[in-house]
């Protein structure tokens, strides 16, 4: 799928390092499951955060914050 390959060409070490650049070393631990977040989304978010835009950087931190809520509630089960 056109669409697949898309993602896996922008889906690499620039796009994880772009994350961490958004996320920060504070909250580093949720970058894998930010990052494969990220690699489900449309086309058009992924841009965004490998552009680091406003809206890009506003998904990694909804992202990073469903991260966080996952974690504390696998630590209360």
């Amino acid at each position: 799928m056109i669409e697949q390959e898309v993602t896996d060409t922008i889906a690499g070490p620039e796009l994880w390092n772009k994350i961490f650049e958004l996320i920060g070393t504070e909250d580093q631990k949720y970058l894998p499951f930010v990052y494969q977040s990220v690699l489900s989304m449309p086309i058009e978010d992924i841009k965004k955060i490998f552009k680091g835009e406003k809206e890009g950087e506003r998904l990694v931190q909804g992202l990073v914050m469903r991260a966080k809520k996952t974690a504390s509630e696998a630590e209360q089960d």
